[in-house]
């Protein structure tokens, strides 16, 4: 759920804001009220009222041409609930349209918002209790001492800078993410994070 509620508004967002289609803005059906809602659903013709199952039965033997008397009144009411069910699943129709063009543009944000879940999960965690040689390879050592070399390190140099084409080494796995925002690649990471929880 945690997942839904980060992906699908940012979908819906990003749907509604799309230059391909302008559906997701369009106003709702004039007079859906009529026709739409709990007060209107037609979902089973065996459970429903009484006096449905009588129209609909009504309905069903004069459009087969079967001799009877047929009330006015039911075969009526019946041609209504007919309407009333050709706009609603016209207007379910619609509805699904919409909510798939919302699902289709959330399936190409996945990998956004499995970014955005590991973010929060590196800002809560705790940062990685380092052991002594794990320690050495970390500017941390540079307090420890100025020279790495008697953390028996010959290659490391805390001074050093790091530049865009400089190799790195993350100390553990998982306690970094890379991620694109705003086309930029910012590196998230747990190493500075509280021991006490904010």
């Amino acid at each position: 759920a945690d997942f839904l509620e980060i992906l699908i508004p940012e979908a819906l967002e990003a749907a509604a804001a799309s230059d391909k289609s302008i559906s997701l803005r369009e106003g709702l059906p004039r007079n859906f009220l009529s026709y739409m809602g709990t007060m209107h659903q037609l979902d089973d013709e065996d459970s429903g009222p009484e006096g449905l199952k009588q129209a609909l039965e009504a309905v069903a033997k004069a459009s087969s041409g079967e001799d009877g008397e047929v009330d006015e009144a039911v075969l009526a009411e019946a041609e209504a609930k007919q309407r009333i069910r050709a706009r609603q699943n016209h207007f379910k129709d619609e509805a699904k349209k919409r909510i798939m063009r919302v699902c289709k543009q959330a399936m190409s944000m996945l990998d956004d918002a499995c970014d955005q879940i590991g973010k929060r999960f590196l800002s809560d965690r705790l940062p990685p209790a380092l052991l002594e040689p794990e320690l050495s390879l970390t500017k941390a050592a540079s307090s420890l001492s100025t020279s790495s070399k008697t953390l028996g390190n010959p290659h490391h140099d805390p001074t050093k800078k790091i530049w865009p084409n400089t190799l790195c080494r993350l100390v553990r796995p998982n306690i970094a993410r890379l991620v694109i925002e705003d086309s930029k690649a910012v590196l998230y990471h747990c190493l500075d994070n509280s021991r006490v929880y904010h």
